[in-house]
């Protein structure tokens, strides 16, 4: 009681609600991107698999009637349809986890690149003027650059999932 009464004495009411307002915002934001990319890709798969199974099924269903029994032959057009439009929905996810690893990397290492110059200026650690740390100077671009690959590298060698202690440290979000 006396620890919530310290907090509730010390924190400014305004600032903790426009901080839950930006959160809230940015939840949303997240979800609703999210929901956006899931249908782009089950979208985009199920008009490859369309396309697959326009040029593959005068292959796949003789070979699949090949081993039914009679009376389940009437079975095989859906059953390479739905196989098929899986594979390309499969494929567009996965091709969109590799686009969305690839802006990762890349905007991932320009709000590093930003925060860190921002940061070393304020702490006096480098001189703001300097040309060779601004945006667009060679130096930046080739840092910017190699950031970004490492980030993408990683996110890809990885298979897209967290490595071992990062894994742990967020756990219930993972």
């Amino acid at each position: 009681v006396k620890s919530s009464t310290v907090i509730t004495k010390s924190i400014d009411p305004a600032q903790v609600s426009e901080a839950i307002e930006g959160l809230t915002a940015a939840f949303v934001a997240v979800v609703a991107t999210l929901k956006v990319q899931f249908a782009k890709a089950i979208t985009l798969g199920s008009a490859i698999g369309e396309v697959l199974y326009r040029f593959l099924s005068p292959i796949l269903i003789p070979i699949l009637n090949a081993g039914f029994p009679d009376d389940y032959e009437k079975w095989s057009p859906i059953i390479v349809k739905y196989g098929l439009r899986y594979i390309g929905v499969s494929f567009a996810w996965y091709v969109q986890r590799v686009v969305s690893a690839v802006f990762s990397g890349m905007r991932g290492s320009s709000i590093f690149l930003t925060g860190l110059v921002g940061y070393l200026v304020r702490h006096q650690y480098l001189d703001g003027r300097v040309s060779i740390f601004q945006k667009g100077s060679p130096i930046m671009i080739v840092a910017w650059g190699l950031i970004a690959l490492t980030g993408i590298w990683l996110q890809l060698s990885s298979n897209f999932r967290l490595p071992f202690p990062m894994n742990l440290l967020l756990l219930p979000l993972t």
